[in-house]
């Protein structure tokens, strides 16, 4: 378990909300696959779509991993990411190195540490 002062800020979780509203039948606020997806202001581009992952998968790729890695080692942002990262596990494994405690490890005896998993989840919104 992690220590409680190194949890993650408690935030609105707002895929929940929608994971509800689907079950229940009701419209979500917008539809993913709809051509009237929110357009990027900066460059014009039509948001990409999206697709469900598990916590788990996101950490156990080696994207993730590396953005840990880079981020720990204090490297810039690698935008060889974007080359085939469709679950944005990079960018979510720096996200997760700026705001985990240094000393909790992404993995222990080469499994996934569950702590680290622990402090994703806590951390909601801030990384997802």
């Amino acid at each position: 378990m992690v220590a409680k002062n190194a949890k993650a800020p408690a935030t609105d979780d707002a895929v929940n909300r929608d994971q509800d509203r689907e079950q229940a039948g009701k419209p979500l606020d917008f539809e993913p696959t709809s051509p009237d997806l929110p357009i990027q202001a900066s460059t014009g581009a039509r948001q990409v779509e999206t697709s469900r992952c598990t916590v788990e998968e996101i950490m156990s790729s080696p994207m993730f991993a590396r953005g840990v890695e880079d981020r720990r080692a204090g490297r810039p942002y690698s935008d060889v990411s974007a080359i085939d990262d469709p679950t944005w596990s990079y960018e979510r494994g720096r996200q997760w190195a700026s705001i985990a405690p240094r000393s909790l490890r992404l993995r222990l005896k080469g499994r996934l540490n569950p702590e680290a998993i622990e402090f994703f989840v806590d951390a909601g919104d801030l990384i997802r």
